[in-house]
């Protein structure tokens, strides 16, 4: 499966973009539930009102200029079609110095910049074709003209918008720890579910085993005695059958040959008398 080359969050926002061009969006969810993304995040890029699934973060670096952040921030979102498009319209804009000092407020970036426009652009699909005709087409494209989305631009770093980013991101930062504290839980209970099925297993085969010697063990016994009396049948009682015909025999021709021996001295001993 495609979730598991993800290893950083810029891996997960490319790999959530290609699931979400697929309609794949259980599997979203998924890979969203393990990196603990907020449930908000996932239904808005699900929705199309996010550019990418999570936040990317380029830290508290400072910058001199608009045009070194415009760059990293369009490296890390990596699309060409409609970031770079933004990105290097910010910075023709940046020529003026105070427009330059917007774009360089820590809590602006060009992806909220692009979620501003995308949040604008869902407002008015919405409204021509209503929710439950976006729900039926699986949602709707809407075409805009340039200078529309580049005015929506223009106003996002004008909007003095800094309290509320805060609360957005303690907000995403309480979240965070909730879901790390439910997927710590989770996975404490799936190994212990674990470790039973294996002591249950282990059980298992321990009484098969015994099982199986013990049947092995009558078994044996069974041979033994059914062998011994085979073996005390041939040594024992034939041959004492033959001894006792031998013998019958003998006597019987023993008296035989007595008897016919005595008679002519009877027949002797009678002629005298």
């Amino acid at each position: 499966m495609i979730e598991i080359m993800v290893q950083n969050i810029q891996d997960l926002n490319t790999v959530a973009k290609y699931l979400r061009d697929k309609q794949e969006f259980d599997r979203i969810k998924e890979l969203a539930y393990e990196w603990l993304v907020p449930d908000d995040y996932v239904n808005d890029f699900i929705a199309g009102k996010r550019v990418l699934l999570a936040d990317i973060d380029i830290g508290a670096k400072e910058y001199g200029n608009a045009r070194e952040k415009m760059a990293d921030e369009m490296d890390l979102i990596g699309d060409p079609d409609f970031a770079n498009v933004i990105g290097l319209y910010i910075c023709k804009k940046c020529a003026d110095k105070e427009y330059e000092a917007f774009v360089l407020q820590p809590h602006k970036a060009l992806q909220k910049c692009l979620n501003y426009i995308l949040e604008k652009v869902y407002k008015i699909a919405e409204e021509q074709h209503g929710k439950n005709g976006m729900r039926r087409q699986g949602g709707v494209g809407t075409a805009m003209v340039s200078t529309k989305v580049f005015a929506w631009v223009d106003e996002y770093y004008a909007l003095d918008d800094a309290k509320e980013e805060a609360e957005k991101k303690e907000k995403a930062r309480r979240e965070f720890i909730e879901n790390r504290k439910k997927a710590e839980e989770r996975a404490k209970t799936r190994k212990k579910e674990e470790t039973e099925r294996k002591e249950r297993q282990a059980k298992k085969t321990q009484i098969s085993e015994a099982k199986k010697k013990a049947e092995e063990s009558q078994m044996s016994i069974f041979d033994l005695v059914q062998d011994g009396g085979q073996k005390r049948g041939n040594d024992i009682s034939a041959p004492v059958v033959k001894e006792e015909q031998k013998g019958g025999q003998n006597d019987s021709s023993d008296m035989t040959s007595k008897s016919e021996a005595e008679a002519p001295e009877e027949r002797e001993t009678g002629e005298f008398d």
